[in-house]
């Protein structure tokens, strides 16, 4: 029967979801010839808020781990095994499952091979960590296939009744639970910053922007995290610049004035890459496995780049 169902499976995947119709749509009126559809969000996370489980809705398969692949004529989803049999049964039509095991080739490794030599290679760029697009870009060399940052999210341009992000409160974690108080957390990481010998700290994970404030969010289902980015910037020998990109509306007026005793200066979410044209000639901490590929842009413009694994 598991043979039987094997064969069912194999060639229901030789036709195609009316998603990826609509989406391959978009391949050809953008010119490419591939595109990266990753699990994680802009930052790098796991554990991802509904608006951001493009694979899911794209290819049916709701697991934790993937990342995906769309080209003219393949639909490509790689897993560990801890999804191989959810894999299976999840993928929609046109889907295949490729298995990350040491006899499968990884995404960039069958990109490099598979592609056509001048082919496009779209991503978006607030999704695709600076690592993996440096692996890519070396891969690519020799048929001098192109990467393209593409600022409009292809399976959102298909995605057809998506949801807006919910409004979700924030809530701060008393400082007997804590251990330290978010003054003491905040000033020893820059002072870790200033024995770096650099001058800012780029922070995007979720979990370490959490603990730096003493706060807990209700953004992602089962973790207490919320969506934002920080930057410390040192001003001075003992004085520095706290910044937090944040949606303020999960901000209750006790929290504003919380952190406006912090002197943390708020900033809207989508705010976070336009700030960094105003910052020259500093020395950013950011760690390559974390920093997306729209952020790694914005902030080697006028300032460089350091690569260490973050201070907090």
């Amino acid at each position: 029967f598991r043979l039987l169902w094997k064969k069912i499976h194999f060639y229901s995947t030789m036709a195609q979801s009316e998603k990826l119709v609509r989406f391959r749509a978009q391949l050809q009126e953008n010119g490419f010839d591939a595109y990266v559809v990753p699990h994680n969000d802009a930052h790098m996370s796991e554990y991802t808020p509904a608006a951001d489980q493009r694979i899911e809705y794209i290819s049916g398969f709701s697991g934790s781990a993937g990342i995906a692949l769309i080209t003219t004529n393949k639909a490509l989803l790689w897993t560990d095994g801890r999804y191989f049999l959810q894999a299976e049964s999840q993928l929609e039509a046109g889907w295949e499952l490729m298995k990350q095991i040491p006899e499968v080739p990884t995404l960039n490794e069958w990109s490099a091979t598979n592609l056509n030599e001048g082919s496009k290679f779209a991503f978006d760029p607030y999704l695709m960590p600076l690592g993996q697009y440096e692996e890519l870009k070396k891969k690519f060399e020799s048929k001098k296939i192109e990467l393209v940052p593409h600022p409009t999210n292809l399976v959102d341009a298909v995605w057809e009744g998506k949801q807006t992000a919910e409004i979700k409160p924030i809530i701060r974690l008393e400082d007997d639970f804590a251990g330290q108080t978010a003054a003491e957390k905040l000033k020893n990481t820059a002072n870790k910053i200033k024995e770096l010998k650099a001058d800012g700290l780029l922070t995007t994970e979720l979990d370490s922007i959490a603990w730096a404030f003493n706060l807990r969010g209700k953004d992602v289902d089962f973790n207490p995290l919320f969506i934002a980015y920080l930057f410390i910037l040192r001003t001075g020998e003992e004085e520095f610049d706290v910044n937090l990109f944040i949606d303020s509306q999960k901000l209750s007026d006790d929290l504003k004035t919380y952190l406006g005793d912090l002197k943390v200066k708020l900033h809207d979410y989508s705010e976070v890459s336009s700030f960094f044209g105003g910052i020259t000639g500093k020395k950013v901490i950011a760690t390559k496995k974390w920093c997306n590929f729209s952020l790694y842009n914005a902030i080697k413009e006028n300032n460089e780049l350091v690569f260490e694994d973050s201070p907090i």
